[in-house]
């Protein structure tokens, strides 16, 4: 009578091997799932904000620009024109119409310069922090240092505007040039499909610097 002996598997990998690959192997991937949970995910939720953020600042800044700062500088505009020729005419005139209307050109001058100096500064310089090397902000960058230079030029204190006609209008022409340039490129920001970040050859430059 034959008795039936145990064979070994072919491959010889053994009960208690097979268990502790497994074993292994679990460990591995919930240690892997535990990392991408705590670091990978985190970090790419808040590079997702951190440029949702920049999108809406943007967009923000376009609306302001088109918006507000445009009427402000229209109502500027209109206020100094009446202003100037109530001071060239003064025959046609009172003193006291004078005084209003300076007041009134004084107010339109302070609502202009304020709302560059505040709300538009504070926009500009969220939507640079993103990347200030990068090309695309470079350029704008550079659109709103001609703007704002170019809105101290129209904004003279009613006693202190003593530019003949032409030289008033060629600075308001600038004026109204610069702010079509910087809303331009923040057109050119606002189709980008991510935030702009600094070219390869800079990114390169700038390690080999360090």
């Amino acid at each position: 009578m034959y008795r039936l002996r145990p064979v070994a598997a072919s491959s010889g990998v053994t009960w208690p091997t097979l268990l502790g690959t497994l074993l292994v192997s679990f460990i591995a991937g919930t240690a892997t799932a535990l990392l991408i949970q705590l670091y990978v995910v985190p970090r790419v939720e808040t590079r997702k904000r951190r440029e949702d953020r920049w999108e809406r600042w943007v967009l923000e800044l376009g609306e302001l620009l088109t918006g507000s700062v445009a009427d402000h500088a229209a109502d500027l505009h209109a206020a100094q024109l009446v202003y100037r020729e109530a001071r060239d005419r003064k025959d046609d005139y009172t003193p006291g119409q004078r005084r209003q209307l300076k007041r009134e050109a004084e107010q339109a001058n302070f609502a202009y310069g304020s709302l560059i100096s505040t709300q538009v500064d504070w926009l500009v310089e969220r939507v640079v922090s993103i990347s200030p090397k990068a090309r695309e902000i470079v350029q704008f960058q550079k659109a709103w240092w001609n703007y704002e230079m170019a809105t101290v030029f129209v904004r003279p204190l009613p006693e202190h505007d003593t530019s003949a006609e032409d030289q008033f209008d060629e600075a308001w022409k600038v004026d109204r040039d610069s702010r079509k340039e910087l809303i331009a490129e923040v057109k050119v920001l606002a189709i980008l499909p991510h935030p702009p970040t600094p070219s390869r050859w800079r990114r390169r430059l700038k390690l080999q610097t360090r």
